[in-house]
């Protein structure tokens, strides 16, 4: 099962272990690394619960600090990413933990710049993927991160419960389990003691290869770009704050606009190729909602559940 996703994901079989989702991965990185009170973990101020508060439970239980990089809303660009972790970082600071796509703005962080510079400084990077599979392009050898986390029943459309976390080859042995069965000190296993947990979902992960056939078969290329496509009228007409990353724009799309007006996202393409930009919608409370944006080809209607529900009577 790790082959393919090992190969879809840039990188060998042996460095990925197959979990549940992202918030699982998290936790065992945030479990499994060294750490001693006082030391430091830095994080942006837009990560997912999930990511942010497997750390928060150390800091509580163990006495680690945790801080916050303040993200501009938007980032005007990498650079200013880039410096905003260089000037947060302390000599106690010991993992840089961030999400690749925030869940909440929909930012696309420079994470290659990023574990770069991590690297330079002697600390971890832990980089929190969940939003990165089926969206865009991913390559883990090339982003140069120690630990990477991910949800592929996202993006990739795989089943709930097909997750998975990266160890990096040279990091495999620094990093503790947190479920302990047979095997869990076997360094012959290399990452794949961290998925030995007793009985796995084994249907969930058949899901997973046949999402990552289909996401093949379209072409990664073909749906990253489908992506831009789609958010660029959005883009333009300020409907939402865009974060922008010079060379890869956001992806994720929150929305903020009521659900009796969702149906007018379906119809983005359309309007587009009619040459024109929807028009911005009233502000209204953000929420964490996201819609779906891989569909290629022919645009779809909106699923039911998005759909403006009639009074009754």
């Amino acid at each position: 099962m790790r082959d393919p996703l090992a190969a879809f994901v840039g990188c060998n079989r042996d460095e990925i272990a197959l979990l549940r989702n992202a918030t699982e991965a998290n936790s065992y990185i945030a479990n499994g690394i060294d750490l001693k009170p006082g030391d430091e973990v830095l994080m942006t101020d837009q990560e997912h619960p999930g990511g942010e508060h497997p750390w928060n439970l150390r800091a509580k239980r163990y006495g680690i600090v945790v801080k916050k990089v303040t993200l501009p809303k938007p980032v005007e660009n990498p650079a200013q990413a880039l410096n905003l972790f260089s000037d947060a970082i302390t000599p106690r600071t010991r993992v840089m933990f961030f999400s690749h796509i925030s869940t909440f703005s929909g930012v696309v962080l420079p994470a290659k710049e990023l574990c770069a510079l991590a690297r330079r400084k002697g600390i971890i990077s832990a980089v929190d993927g969940a939003h990165v599979p089926g969206m865009m392009r991913l390559n883990l050898h090339e982003l140069g991160c120690d630990l990477y986390s991910s949800s592929p029943h996202k993006w990739l459309q795989a089943p709930k419960g097909s997750g998975f976390l990266y160890v990096r080859d040279e990091m495999i042995d620094r990093v503790w389990n947190t479920i302990a069965t047979e095997g869990w000190d076997d360094v012959k296993l290399r990452a794949e003691r961290f998925q030995r947990i007793g009985s796995s979902n084994v249907p969930a992960l058949w899901g997973l290869r046949a999402s990552i056939q289909l996401a093949n078969d379209i072409g990664m290329d073909r749906i990253e770009h489908r992506q831009l496509a789609t958010t660029r009228p959005w883009r333009r007409s300020h409907v939402v704050e865009v974060p922008l990353h010079r060379q890869r724009d956001h992806r994720a799309v929150p929305t903020d606009h009521p659900r009796r007006q969702q149906r007018r996202l379906a119809g983005l393409g359309r309007a587009d190729q009619r040459n024109r930009t929807p028009r911005p919608l009233p502000a209204r409370r953000p929420t964490r909602r996201r819609m779906p944006l891989t569909v290629l080809g022919r645009q779809q209607r909106t699923p039911r559940r998005h759909r403006p529900q009639r009074p009754e009577g």
